[in-house]
């Protein structure tokens, strides 16, 4: 079905979504679709499975990702990987700055924040616990508290390339202490 309502193709002709991966009249490279009804006007949009210019890796879509990996805009292609690799120089107090500034008028950056905290929440309840086990047994928290922080250093960074390139990040497990 075609998005937005627009009327159906004939059968056999590409919609608008199908043209974007065709290449253009001799050219040879792919052009990016735009419909005029998009969500955000003069946006380009790409479906998920178009060539994105990452070599031919194809991310899965996100069925509650409003966004859909449209671009980032603005003050977006900053302040929504910095809600993700802030925790790597500052823990809590970047995501909660981007949070209580541009995300009170942004909400795609609100959504990174939030989601941010709530990740750095979690992940420090974990590194309590694998403290507290290196306190009470020393060879379980040897083990642990190497692994809660490689997990979160390499959650920060995949989170970060993801969010860079307009993905929506959930961090599987994390508390949802702040909504």
């Amino acid at each position: 079905m075609p998005p937005w309502g627009a009327p159906a193709p004939a059968p056999g002709a590409p919609d608008a979504w199908q043209r974007a991966a065709w290449p253009a009249q001799g050219s040879g490279r792919v052009e990016p679709a735009t419909p005029a009804d998009a969500p955000y006007a003069g946006d380009v949009l790409w479906r998920h499975d178009q060539h994105q210019g990452y070599g031919d890796l194809h991310l899965p879509v996100d069925r509650n990702d409003p966004w859909a990996g449209a671009p980032l805009r603005g003050a977006e292609r900053f302040a929504v990987p910095a809600a993700h690799w802030t925790p790597l120089v500052s823990t809590w107090i970047g995501p909660t700055i981007l949070l209580l500034t541009v995300g009170e008028t942004d909400l795609r950056v609100r959504e990174h924040a939030r989601a941010s905290l709530n990740f750095e929440i979690t992940m420090a309840l974990l590194l309590l616990l694998a403290s507290l086990t290196l306190a009470v047994g020393w060879a379980v928290g040897f083990v642990l508290v190497p692994l809660v922080v490689g997990f979160w250093l390499v959650a920060r960074v995949v989170a970060t390339v993801r969010a860079g390139r307009g993905r929506l990040v959930r961090y599987r497990g994390a508390l949802p202490v702040i909504r």
